[in-house]
């Protein structure tokens, strides 16, 4: 049957019915690159409930065929086409869509690290000095740490983290913030932490490098504040203590802080 293109950020309700059977051919054939590259014994119960409602009753075949439909039909099955789409982000397709999006980006980070001197990162630098993409994962881990960060720091205030610019971490213009950052990621890298927990680690490494720039005598090395923060987190998350309210920068409540 007759098709038509249609634009990517067009309306599906604003579709003609040629529209439409063109839009419904494209995202199945998506869908079915998604499908098939997923591992579903290991996929949620929300994807394979909406794998469910695109495909064939015969197997794991996408619908593709709008023959019998009505337009009213056509619109809620390219809806149902879009949403399973959009839900994947586990698939061999949706992985690659990804890379593909933020390669560079990753790349650039790893370059950035590198000659701003650190060498955590210098372990995913071929020996052709090309950016290994085994990085990648630890990459996305430390981008979602830095998130926690922040939004630590909005929900209770900016303080030290306003001090020392957090923020110009992502453009470069401090190195030893960047630095201390990487060191509190290391530290605390797959051990389950809250974002309070990485807020505290965060701020006690600031302090004790703030005391090395003073020369504070027996001022703690960072490593060693850090890791010590770590092990005071562990015996406190093991314990059966009873959890209080959430207190701001100085001891006060959120509440009375915001009052």
């Amino acid at each position: 049957m007759a098709r038509k293109p249609y634009s990517e950020d067009q309306s599906i309700n604003s579709m003609t019915t040629r529209q439409l059977r063109q839009y419904i051919a494209d995202k199945a054939t998506e869908a079915q690159k998604r499908l098939d590259s997923s591992d579903m014994e290991e996929a949620t119960r929300a994807f394979k409930n909406m794998a469910r409602a695109i495909t064939s009753s015969a197997g794991n075949k996408v619908r593709r065929s709008t023959s019998n439909m009505s337009k009213t039909e056509m619109v809620e099955y390219a809806y149902d086409l879009r949403q399973f789409n959009s839900m994947d982000s586990t698939s061999g397709f949706a992985q690659s869509i990804e890379w593909k999006e933020n390669k560079a980006r990753y790349q650039a980070f790893i370059r950035n690290r590198i000659e701003e001197g650190d060498d955590y990162w210098k372990k995913y630098l071929t020996p052709k000095g090309n950016i290994s993409r085994r990085g990648y994962e630890e990459y996305k881990e430390y981008i979602n740490f830095i998130k926690s960060i922040k939004d630590i720091q909005m929900q209770y205030g900016y303080r030290t983290l306003k001090q020392y610019g957090i923020d110009a971490v992502g453009k470069g213009n401090s190195k030893e913030v960047a630095k201390l950052l990487n060191d509190v990621f290391q530290e605390t890298k797959g051990k389950g932490y809250s974002q309070r927990d990485l807020i505290e680690v965060f701020e006690i490494a600031l302090s004790s490098m703030e005391q090395a720039k003073t020369k504070a005598p027996n001022a703690p090395k960072r490593k060693q504040v850090i890791s010590a923060k770590v092990k005071k987190s562990r015996r406190k998350s093991s314990s059966n203590v009873k959890t209080k309210a959430p207190k701001g920068p100085k001891g006060e409540s959120v509440r009375e802080r915001i009052d």
